[in-house]
């Protein structure tokens, strides 16, 4: 699987979907933080590598965003994770 291969120290998934009724979603070798979506949506979900070195803290989460502030050595970054429902008119 590319993810294993590739190694990714920060992955972000939308609509996040589990095929069995654990309430978290398990990757190997990641740290995953989750949030479910409201409504018919599936949800997010951010996913740190355990020896990245990174220290990550969830700073916000609703339905539709995930915003974490990691940290490592001495830079500090914030990535969000957004979803946006499509637009019926896609030329909208």
């Amino acid at each position: 699987m590319l993810i294993q291969r590739r190694k990714p120290d920060v992955l972000c998934l939308q609509e996040a979907k589990k095929l069995v009724t654990d309430k978290r979603i398990h990757i190997n070798g990641l740290n995953v933080f989750k949030v479910p979506a409201s409504g018919t949506g599936l949800g997010l979900a951010i996913g740190f590598r355990k020896d990245s070195g990174l220290l990550c803290n969830i700073v916000e989460s609703y339905s539709d965003l995930i915003l974490a502030s990691v940290k490592r050595n001495n830079s500090n970054i914030m990535i969000g994770n957004v979803y946006r429902l499509q637009s019926p008119d896609r030329s909208k």
